[in-house]
């Protein structure tokens, strides 16, 4: 398996950046930590990547595959807008993409997407990944065979994938579990809505917000996690039955798509009052239940360097032989309430 910059970074103990600019003899470093770096390059048997000067030679586009999961959701929706939107601006930078697109969270599909990616001599490929070892050996099999996989939306970071690209979903879970606790005034139940267990981003937030509340906000109490699959009536039953079991339930967290048969089951219940919710993803649907006052908070996650940033990473990374900085390339955990929509309420 080929040695990357982030192996050396790892056993010198500074960056990936740090790493890239002593092998290229760029920018600024300590001379002694340079000198460690280059020993550590040497001793790994570390080669530097030579697809981009291939590809400048042969004077070809790159083939870059795509592959998205839960496509029935409005934020995958809205990266797959942007991704059309970008398609030009891509082509002029030097790349083509090959899109696979897969509902909900099918292994099957996304290893066999992955296959025929490889079989048609993709460059690269932006995958949002399903937690799953055959994944994450997929992933180190392409890497081997030359193929640079960015993730994300989700990430999967024991693999050899080139980085991630998305939100820091335990940090989005506590900065969700401090908004609670104001709207709460530091007391009552709250009901967890998570999409699927072996997501690994609705798994963060989730661990996130419980750890935050457990630790600092402790007079609150957590009931049970209930999956909703992502879907809006399966959502709604949960909600239905959880109001019934504990009908002064004072708080919802939706981590996924399921905010929609949320605010479904409240309104039929006439509690909008009395709950307070947050949810994920500034999409049409979402806001119109901010701006009806079922949702209180909304935390948007950037779709749009979603869906571009992992393709111009793999641009520079194929055609430049640049390769990125960060390991994670964090989105902001941007928080929306009435008051700073564009058009506040």
């Amino acid at each position: 398996m080929a040695v990357t910059q982030q192996q050396i970074a790892d056993l010198a103990g500074v960056s990936r950046g740090t790493v890239h600019r002593a092998l290229n003899k760029s920018g600024s470093v300590k001379p002694e930590v340079a000198q460690r770096i280059l020993e550590i390059a040497d001793e790994l048997g570390y080669q530097p990547n030579r697809a981009g000067s291939m590809l400048v030679r042969t004077h070809r586009p790159l083939q870059l595959g795509v592959i998205i999961q839960s496509t029935e959701t409005p934020f995958i929706q809205e990266v797959l807008s942007e991704i059309e939107a970008a398609r030009a601006d891509i082509k002029n930078n030097g790349a083509e993409l090959i899109i696979y697109t897969n509902e909900q969270l099918d292994i099957t599909k996304q290893l066999q997407a992955l296959n025929e990616l490889a079989e048609k001599g993709v460059d690269g490929i932006s995958l949002a990944p399903i937690q799953d070892h055959r994944v994450v050996d997929k992933i180190n099999k392409l890497t081997e065979q030359g193929i640079p996989v960015v993730t994300f939306n989700t990430d999967l970071p024991d693999s050899e994938r080139l980085c991630y690209v998305g939100q820091d979903n335990f940090q989005s879970g506590r900065a969700c579990a401090s908004l609670m606790n104001g709207l709460l005034g530091g007391t009552g139940k709250v009901l967890i809505v998570t999409g699927y267990h072996n997501n690994i981003s609705h798994r963060r937030r989730t661990e996130g917000f419980s750890q935050e509340m457990q630790q600092v906000f402790n007079d609150i109490e957590l009931l049970p996690v209930v999956a909703c699959q992502d879907n809006r009536e399966l959502a709604a039953e949960l909600v239905t039955q959880t109001i019934a079991e504990h009908p002064d339930l004072k708080g919802i967290y939706n981590t996924a798509n399921g905010q929609l048969g949320t605010c479904d089951a409240v309104k039929a219940l006439g509690l909008g009052k009395q709950i307070h919710m947050i949810c994920h993803d500034l999409v049409p649907e979402n806001i119109a239940n901010l701006k009806n006052g079922l949702i209180d908070f909304i935390i948007d996650q950037g779709a749009q360097t979603q869906a571009v940033q992992p393709i111009h990473i793999l641009i520079d990374f194929l055609i430049g032989g640049s390769e990125p900085e960060q390991d994670q390339h964090y989105t902001h955990i941007d928080i929306y309430n009435s008051y700073n929509l564009a058009e506040p309420i």
